[in-house]
């Protein structure tokens, strides 16, 4: 027998440890969000839009997958994933959905193949996904699709994190520039300051 998405959140609702019980590089998630019920208030599937409107900031984020296993566990962390594919599947007209088992499965894959995404991104990729810029369903939502899209969003990360980092190695350069023509003196001035360093001896 399936059990229901709601029976596996309440399996989750466990308060979870303490701060000085997780390991110190998940201690981030803990000082961000303080709970898994704050985590999964604060980053529920309404908050894709957020990611999806600074993509930048959910690529810099502390917080990935790994460290949310690390602070919540490994039931939590499905929880959660499971909580973005649900509410794909409701926003999908197509007539067959996934199942839990289905669901769960691709949980599993997600978590343990992409643990150093950034949890942000996850919100950003579902958001990409529901508007079609990995492609449609067509008759039924299919997990392998998911996985597929999931697999081209990594590749067109790094495309999106190195121009990133080009237009802030750009900008710190533009600053420096800037910054000695402001500190620069003129020939003119720097004639006279010889001229009186001259004079002094």
């Amino acid at each position: 027998m399936q059990i229901t998405m709601q029976e596996r959140q309440k399996s989750c609702d466990v308060p979870r440890k303490l701060a000085n019980d997780v390991p110190p590089q998940a201690l981030c998630v803990i000082e961000l969000y303080g709970d898994s019920g704050t985590f999964l208030s604060r980053m529920n599937p309404s908050t894709q839009i957020i990611a999806a409107e600074n993509p930048e900031k959910a690529y810099k984020s502390e917080i990935s997958l790994t460290k949310v296993k690390l602070a919540f566990g490994m039931p939590f962390l499905k929880v959660w994933l499971m909580a973005q594919l649900e509410n794909l599947n409701d926003f999908c007209g197509t007539k067959s959905k996934m199942t839990i088992d289905q669901m769960d499965e691709l949980t599993g894959i997600i978590a343990v193949d992409y643990g150093y995404l950034r949890a942000a991104e996850i919100l950003l990729f579902f958001h990409r996904l529901k508007k079609g810029q990995y492609g449609q369903f067509y008759g039924s939502v299919d997990p392998l699709m998911i996985a597929s899209a999931l697999f081209q969003h990594v590749k067109d990360r790094q495309i999106e994190i190195s121009r990133i980092e080009a237009a802030e190695n750009q900008k710190r350069l533009d600053n420096q520039r800037k910054e000695w023509k402001n500190n620069a003196i003129s020939r003119e001035e720097y004639e006279n300051i010889k001229q009186s360093q001259v004079s002094l001896n």
